[in-house]
């Protein structure tokens, strides 16, 4: 579905913004606080409008089984990664190695790296490749490709990300034959609208999804629109350590006919350890805890249970810094 920040399946998909530097502490992170930039009025990517809201309901970071991570940092530079996963009950154990390659990075960690390279390979024979440069202090190129064993899934994606002022731009084109443009302004301090397009050339359609943003320090509230979905969010600033988030969409059925759906989701921070949990209109539960042992060792706890589907997932993961 286009203009949600997820991509269709056809489409290839690209790897999560790894960072290059292992991440702080928790008690080193920002706490759960919305505010926009004290310099500028730019309103960020419009695939970003709901990402606080997505940061708490999202389910990306559910597993089942047995996880292992483990990484190596090579200066300010260089990082690879081993990741094993083992005892999923749906899928077999996997192996992916990771390698990421930074330059010009900034000792403050205020930017990102103005060039980045960044390489997965999995035991299932899947290589995805991406690349990201800085060609001024404003626009931003990336491209990813992406070989798999099944060949209806290669291809490659570009972008072209520009940061405004006060909007932000990109131009999209994913093979094979897919053209998309995003637009993203800010109407005032607090409220900000935007767009996404695309343009399928093979079948000569058109999609598209609007949207509107309104912040303030202590919540946020947006809502996105296209032909089928309708979708509105709304996170609050509890506390510096509790943040609450909702989700509430309307979706249009294979008949014809509008199924609701709403998510409930709070975000807990300790000293040394995130909590979150959420809960859907489905009765599908979701929790993930993640605590920070020492500075090169985290360990997490994850657990999905769907009552309806009378499916149940568990997991645990670890993750070293060598």
């Amino acid at each position: 579905m286009f203009g949600w920040g997820r991509k269709e399946e056809e489409e290839i998909k690209p790897l999560e913004e790894e960072e290059f530097i292992i991440p702080p502490s928790p008690q080193d992170d920002p706490p759960i606080i919305i505010t926009e930039k004290e310099t500028s009025r730019n309103p960020g990517k419009y695939e970003d409008l709901n990402s606080e809201s997505r940061g708490i309901t999202d389910t990306q970071e559910a597993f089942d089984g047995l996880v292992c991570d483990i990484s190596r940092t090579f200066g300010e530079r260089f990082q690879i990664a081993h990741r094993l996963a083992l005892g999923s009950s749906a899928e077999p154990p996997t192996y992916n190695f990771n390698a990421h390659w930074a330059g010009g990075v900034d000792p403050t960690n205020r930017r990102p790296p103005k060039t980045m390279l960044v390489t997965r390979v999995s035991s299932e024979g899947q290589v995805v490749g991406r690349a990201h440069h800085y060609l001024t202090n404003n626009l931003q190129v990336k491209l990813v490709g992406q070989t798999t064993p099944e060949p209806h899934n290669n291809g490659a994606n570009v972008e072209l990300d520009y940061e405004g002022r006060d909007w932000s731009g990109q131009f999209k084109w994913m093979s094979p034959g897919t053209y998309g443009v995003t637009y993203h302004q800010s109407v005032t301090r607090h409220f900000s609208l935007g767009c996404d397009l695309f343009y399928r050339y093979q079948q000569g359609m058109t999609i598209g999804s609007y949207g509107g943003r309104y912040s303030t320090d202590k919540w946020v509230a947006t809502a996105m629109m296209n032909p089928m979905t309708t979708h509105f969010t709304y996170t609050q600033k509890v506390s510096d350590k509790v943040g609450l988030a909702t989700e509430w969409m309307m979706q249009q059925g294979r008949e014809g006919q509008v199924e609701p759906m709403w998510v409930l989701g709070l975000e807990y921070r300790l000293r040394m350890s995130v909590f979150k949990a959420h809960i859907d209109s489905t009765a599908k539960v979701f929790a993930h805890l993640e605590e920070l042992i020492n500075p090169q060792m985290k360990c997490s706890l994850s657990a999905e249970l769907d009552h309806k589907k009378k499916q149940y997932k568990f997991g645990m993961g670890i993750s070293l810094n060598l």
